[in-house]
């Protein structure tokens, strides 16, 4: 089996796995990073991945932990399945395209002293359809440190309760996001369902999750709480006719819809892996649609403590960021 161009040189290390779990392709860069990786050994020897499932997410492979995704395909009219091993700080390099160099070259493409009135104008009505002004140029240094290996999230002391989460998002799509049909179900929790996080790390992620679902989604969207003793998670799920992580497999030009669906994928999953929460993109074909399940799930705080956000506080948080991310609302 061998790979054609776009995979061979593709800018992570791509594998791929027959239905038996052989290693039956690697591409360059796999063969570097992984050197004593062999064509014909068992997946199983380096990662307890299932690599049946179209997913993204966290996984232990060669003894160190990346972001990786599988897909499934067809290399030589052969079946198997792709996984792709992210190398870079924020596990997007699995796709054609860096959506920060992109978002960067769109908005900054000449400097302060080269502008004049309608290139100013153009970059206004381009910032503005961005995640409908997410990232601002004004703050896309800051938006870039993010993804640095020196930046870093400060363990948080607080403690929230993730029904009082689900309430308020409830609340605040209901006040600014009625048109997109979001359903919020909090089944039947138990009482196992503090976890300790600031109110802003779980607003960003929750809503960036959100935006990500409603940019793709063609019907309705449900996010759901369960808890158990030991993890709690929030799970998102829609139907899309579109098939984001499809995209390496394009040769299109790449449309401001997908730098903007990968932008606030890439912030979700970025912070809730320096944050320790555990995220994942899975999908499935269902009636010719993909159907996506980002499920976000937390440790459940095990300290006789008093929850100390309160749903007054949680509102005022998560309105800011909604305002920030889908209405160009910023203080």
């Amino acid at each position: 089996m061998k790979f054609n161009d776009l995979l061979q040189n593709h800018p992570s290390p791509v594998i791929a796995i027959d239905k038996n779990g052989f290693v039956v392709a690697k591409n360059y860069l796999a063969g570097l990073t992984f050197e004593n990786l062999h064509v014909g050994a068992k997946i199983s020897k380096y990662t307890d991945v299932d690599f049946t499932k179209c997913i993204m997410s966290r996984c232990v492979f060669y003894g160190n932990e990346y972001t990786y995704y599988v897909c499934n395909d067809a290399i030589d009219d052969i079946e198997c399945y792709l996984m792709f091993i992210s190398l870079a700080e924020y596990g997007i390099d699995f796709l054609p395209f860096d959506p920060v160099a992109l978002y960067k070259e769109k908005v900054d493409k000449v400097t302060p002293e080269e502008e004049t009135s309608i290139v100013i104008n153009k970059k206004r009505r381009y910032i503005r359809s961005i995640h409908n002004n997410l990232l601002r140029v004004n703050y896309f240094d800051n938006f870039k440190a993010l993804f640095t290996s020196r930046a870093y999230i400060a363990p948080s002391e607080e403690i929230i309760s993730l029904s009082s989460v689900c309430a308020t998002l409830e609340k605040i799509c209901d006040n600014y996001l009625s048109e997109a049909d979001v359903t919020i179900n909090k089944n039947d929790t138990s009482v196992f369902d503090s976890v300790k996080i600031s109110s802003i790390i779980i607003s960003s992620v929750l809503l960036n999750s959100l935006c990500f679902c409603i940019m793709n989604s063609c019907d309705s969207i449900s996010v759901s709480l369960g808890t158990n003793i030991n993890e709690a998670e929030i799970l998102m799920e829609f139907d899309s006719r579109y098939d984001f992580f499809s995209l390496y497999k394009s040769d299109s030009d790449i449309t401001n819809s997908d730098i903007n669906s990968a932008l606030s994928l890439s912030i979700a999953s970025e912070i809730c892996k320096r944050c320790g929460i555990d995220y994942k993109v899975s999908t499935e074909t269902k009636n010719n649609n993909t159907h996506y399940r980002i499920a976000h799930t937390f440790k459940v705080a095990c300290e006789n403590r008093f929850v100390l956000s309160s749903q007054d506080k949680l509102f005022e948080t998560m309105e800011k960021y909604v305002l920030s991310i889908f209405f160009d609302v910023v203080d």
